[in-house]
């Protein structure tokens, strides 16, 4: 019994980490500036994740796990499918990096990762992104 209400506290703690840093990043993107092209430009003015991937956890039902911001670049690890930008889904399973200053999805960084990304740690200097979660490639 003392293992369950563990484990039941444990997800209550992650469930609520996880809404905060989603509405943390939430406020961050609102705030940063927006191109004036793209702001005028109907259904392209944000950027996000969508999509729920496959996963061995079932506990919970988030889209993003874990949040890293190396420089100018956020990346984003969790269940997705893809990238939103707009009304626009382009495929990037799993792992996805954004401009930290604009909040544009940086398409060109392409990890090739097979399952959920549950943790993402930067290097103590920075040169490295470390990437934990389900995945076997």
């Amino acid at each position: 019994m003392g293992y369950m209400k563990t484990r039941r506290g444990a997800s209550r703690a992650l469930t609520a980490l996880v809404m905060g840093i989603a509405t943390l990043v939430a406020i961050v993107w609102a705030a940063a500036p927006v191109d004036a092209e793209i702001a005028s430009t109907p259904n392209n003015n944000y950027w996000g994740v969508a999509g729920l991937g496959p996963s061995q956890t079932t506990d919970f039902n988030a889209q993003v796990f874990a949040i890293e911001q190396i420089g100018n670049v956020m990346y984003v690890g969790g269940k997705f499918t893809d990238v939103r930008g707009g009304a626009a889904l382009y495929p990037r399973p799993y792992i996805a990096a954004f401009e930290a200053s604009t909040g544009r999805w940086l398409d060109w960084w392409t990890p090739d990762i097979n399952a959920p990304v549950f943790a993402l740690r930067a290097s103590p200097d920075e040169s490295t992104l470390f990437v934990g979660g389900e995945f076997t490639s």
